[in-house]
């Protein structure tokens, strides 16, 4: 059914379809929705919960290449656990999105499953970072930021 429902839809990605509860739209390598036939290369399907909105990546063929949550019905905001798997279906991510930013402990893993070192992540936007760095300080202008 997804294969068809995405050749269908690849044809004229013109926007979402909406499929009463959730949203389906086409998007990129990246995840991101984007209205090219030439890039559409997944399905991302968005269904209202009780705290937001969750999210999964599908390939045609059905197969999940990422589960998380959003704030936002357009699923711009991330938010919540989020687990990220390879085209073979094998887990290669997972962690917490906190308003759009990865925060805490990712566990990351090999194409065959095995742990690789997880990365820690505080939250930070990339203006934010630059100054927990030292990189640059807040300018006179609020949420300017200047480079030292």
């Amino acid at each position: 059914v997804e294969t068809e429902f995405f050749n269908s839809y690849r044809r004229n990605p013109s926007g979402t379809v909406v499929a009463k509860p959730e949203r389906i739209e086409l998007v990129n390598a990246r995840f991101e929705p984007c209205a090219s036939k030439k890039e559409a290369l997944y399905l991302r399907e968005i269904t209202p919960v009780s705290n937001g909105y969750l999210l999964r990546v599908v390939k045609t063929d059905g197969r999940v290449l990422m589960t998380g949550g959003s704030t936002d019905p357009h699923g711009k905001v991330l938010n919540g656990h989020f687990r990220y798997y390879d085209e073979s279906g094998t887990l290669r991510a997972e962690g917490d999105y906190v308003n759009g930013q990865k925060f805490g402990t990712w566990a990351r893993f090999d194409d065959r499953g095995a742990a690789l070192p997880a990365k820690e992540y505080d939250g930070l936007d990339w203006d934010a970072k630059q100054i927990k760095l030292g990189l640059a300080t807040l300018s006179a202008s609020i949420g300017d930021v200047a480079v030292k």
